[in-house]
């Protein structure tokens, strides 16, 4: 493991995006992003992944940014770094992809769906349907 690794430190509020080192300590990482809350790694692809805040959608005052080929706007600042497939560690990145940052104002919404169960047997039929679904309807299989 290394001491450093190289990653792309985005800033939808000065709209910059700047190629950094970050320590393998998520304490300096949440330093970085200027965040005391949780963070949240969002993947796409084999390898790439942005670190951002857990909570940035429910802050009022926030700025967006949008990664070419991930679907969702995201919140706050982000690090963008690669990802080990085989030992899930944290890699120098190697992203080269297109971003744009987000006029101000711009806010998503998140959505958070509470489903009330009345017992554990429903429960399961709930999720053995999804399940089912899942493989029904596999994009694998679509294609």
């Amino acid at each position: 493991m290394k001491d450093t690794y190289d990653a792309w430190l985005i800033d939808p509020f000065e709209e910059t995006v700047t190629m950094i080192k970050i320590p393998s300590d998520v304490k300096k990482w949440k330093e970085i992003l200027q965040i005391d809350s949780p963070i949240d790694m969002v993947s796409w692809g084999t390898a790439h992944t942005i670190i951002i805040d857990d909570e940035g959608l429910l802050r009022d005052e926030n700025r967006y940014f949008k990664v070419e080929e991930y679907p969702q706007a995201l919140a706050g600042r982000g690090l963008i770094v690669d990802v080990d497939q085989d030992s899930g560690e944290i890699t120098d990145t190697t992203y080269n992809g297109k971003l744009a940052f987000l006029p101000e104002g711009y806010k998503v919404e998140p959505i958070v769906t509470v489903t009330n169960f009345e017992d554990y047997d429903e429960l399961k039929q709930k999720l053995s349907f999804e399940q089912q679904l899942e493989k029904e309807f596999s994009p694998k299989e679509l294609h």
